[in-house]
């Protein structure tokens, strides 16, 4: 999920411990976070960062 949200979200991700954020360029969502346990994200964070990527996929069309 992390290669991806970096790709998709044109950002870098700022890191805290095993929190990665991705900036994003809507005023108040400011941030995706993306946390992995065991080498995988937890869900809600994949589907707060999918809801982000389509919003972003939407107004590029």
């Amino acid at each position: 999920m992390q290669p991806n949200a970096e790709y998709r979200l044109r950002s870098q991700p700022r890191q805290s411990g095993s929190h990665f954020f991705y900036r994003t360029p809507w005023q108040g969502e400011p941030l995706v976070n993306i946390q992995r346990i065991k080498g995988m994200a937890k869900p809600h964070q994949v589907r707060e960062a999918l809801k982000a990527i389509d919003k972003l996929l939407e107004e590029l069309q």
